[in-house]
């Protein structure tokens, strides 16, 4: 199974035409074949079309970019003990006015922000497709709680942007009892969701001071996300609202809690097609005597809403880079008795395809039929990595696992790996 794993793969992710990538290393610590030791002149060097490989560094944060170009900017994690250590990109982020037909990748980090009234990560003004895969991002307080912008996630007038195995997780209270951000904000835009978790920030308790302070109020749990136009395609991904902040009884006098955050709005007739995804709202903060509040809603519609019924297939994938000569393994989870479809591919574009709704589809592919599922619902698969063409040292490689049974099939979320040369 595993030479010809190898030998369909080579033929799969080798075509007989396709342009060389050139790749720069970033490296913190100036490892060996280092070309720059912070991402933004990378950036700055990189040509459309590029690769920029970053080092995970144990200690060392790379600054925040802005990023005009398409470029795969795509992470080397560092493997420890029962887990990986990923790349931390401080500050907020901003990717625009790329065109295509080149993709935007960034594959594999962790954002963060200490900046306030910013999110911290925006795309604006795309037509170029924008694969934002493998992300955990945190956003934290906002120092003005009427400011409409509160999110940790802006995307806007973009035509496709895809999160994959995506994570938000969004943070307040750290200075004066601030109100956290929303997780998500899109506009007029094309969103296609896979196996990806949005949250809003957590409210805040009212708590007694003390002196002429007083009672600071509970904060409400902010929304999970808006979407004001443009469409959604969520595949085994989930968005939530948080819970209110607890109430106080001081003095005789009840304070109230904060109210739960919702889960989806959606305004200005965006339309909504979910496979095996939820929405769902806050709980309402713990109430204090008489006081109480009010729980999230978890969906909101404004315009079509799908909901396409089954589970998603699951795909467990290790988070390191795909290197020469090494075997990598994916993990399945599924419905015993289904038949398990793989695909290769070595670039992926994000279609619409209805029912079925955002899906990806490999512009170079090959399947891979495993067969029929255990009774366990559990399938492995360990492939060797064959060696990438002369004179290239690096690939982006895709599989995305389909399930079928005589209801129909059903997608499992895309993986991305970096296929890199020897020696990298």
């Amino acid at each position: 199974m595993k030479s010809l794993c190898t030998l369909l793969l080579t033929a799969a992710l080798c075509p007989a035409t396709s342009s060389a990538q050139a790749l720069w290393v970033v490296d913190g610590s100036d490892g060996p074949g280092t070309d720059f030791l912070d991402l933004p002149p990378a950036i700055a060097a990189a040509a459309p079309g590029d690769v920029v490989l970053v080092r995970a560094v144990d200690g060392v944060f790379y600054s925040a970019f802005t990023l005009d170009k398409a470029l795969s900017i795509v992470s080397d994690p560092e493997p420890v003990t029962g887990n990986v250590y990923i790349p931390t990109i401080l500050g907020s982020s901003v990717i625009e006015n790329v065109a295509g037909p080149l993709p935007v990748r960034l594959h594999l980090f962790a954002l963060s922000s200490t900046e306030p009234n910013s999110p911290v990560l925006t795309v604006r003004d795309c037509s170029a497709p924008v694969m934002l895969e493998g992300l955990s991002v945190e956003g934290q307080n906002f120092t003005d709680p009427d400011d409409l912008e509160r999110y940790t996630v802006s995307i806007e007038s973009c035509s496709q942007v895809v999160l994959s195995r995506f994570s938000v997780e969004s943070f307040g209270g750290f200075q004066f009892h601030e109100r956290g951000p929303r997780g998500l904000r899109a506009v007029d835009s094309t969103i296609h969701m896979y196996q990806t978790v949005i949250k809003g920030a957590r409210g805040e308790d009212a708590y007694f001071l003390g002196g002429s302070f007083g009672v600071i109020e509970a904060t409400p749990g902010e929304d999970g996300a808006h979407v004001d136009g443009g469409r959604l395609f969520m595949v085994e991904s989930e968005v939530r609202g948080h819970r209110g902040g607890a109430g106080l009884l001081h003095g005789g006098t009840c304070h109230e809690p904060g109210n739960g955050g919702d889960g989806l709005v959606m305004t200005g007739g965006a339309e909504l097609v979910r496979f095996d995804s939820v929405a769902s709202g806050g709980a309402a903060g713990t109430p204090a005597g008489a006081c109480s509040a009010s729980s999230g809603i978890g969906l909101q519609p404004s315009g079509p809403v799908t909901n396409l019924g089954g589970d998603a297939p699951f795909v467990f994938a290790e988070r390191l880079p795909w290197r020469e000569g090494e075997t990598v393994r994916y993990d399945f989870s599924s419905d015993p008795g289904d038949l398990l479809l793989l695909v290769f591919g070595v670039q992926m574009q994000p279609v619409e395809l209805m029912p079925l709704g955002g899906l990806l589809v490999p512009q170079f592919g090959t399947p891979l039929v495993l067969g029929v599922v255990p009774a366990s619902g559990e399938f492995e698969l360990s492939v060797g990595v064959p060696a990438l063409p002369p004179g290239e040292s690096v690939r982006t490689v895709y599989l995305q696992a389909v399930h079928a049974n005589a209801s129909g099939a059903a997608l499992g979320t895309p993986m991305a790996a970096t296929w890199l040369g020897a020696g990298l």
